[in-house]
């Protein structure tokens, strides 16, 4: 996963992404971080380090966008969603019986949860308009 998907994840859980912009004052070059806080004496950003962001890597990162789908009422939408990525790779049944519910081969579970495709799963919802940044909300 790229920086810049990274970046959509952490605002998507209304956390604040950091990275060096350079910028030059009064001829003397000095730094702000990209979340508004001046590295400087007075206003350092200590979050200036890349290590400071996410990495969407991990079940904290899977959980802290699961609950944040949940927080925005979206889970329902990004389940469905998930099962559509889903069927473009494996065969899933409809159920006869129960209006439209899905009978999920045992996979599906399995898919769904992988630490590495929910992020990008999460990322690609919010890039299709099916989950929003929580501002836009």
């Amino acid at each position: 996963m790229k920086d810049e998907d990274r970046k959509i994840l952490t605002e998507f859980l209304g956390e604040k992404w950091h990275e060096r912009i350079w910028r030059d004052e009064i001829g003397k070059p000095a730094t702000l971080c990209s979340c508004g806080f001046d590295e400087g004496v007075l206003n350092l950003c200590v979050h200036l380090d890349a290590a400071a962001n996410r990495t969407f890597d991990t079940w904290e990162d899977f959980g802290k966008l699961r609950d944040k789908i949940v927080e925005k009422e979206g889970w329902n939408w990004f389940v469905i969603f998930a099962i559509k990525e889903f069927q473009k790779e494996h065969p899933v049944l409809k159920s006869e019986e129960g209006g439209g519910w899905y009978r999920f081969e045992p996979e599906f579970l399995q898919w769904f949860v992988d630490e590495d495709r929910f992020p990008e799963l999460v990322l690609e919802a919010i890039k299709e308009g099916v989950l929003k940044n929580p501002e836009a909300n």
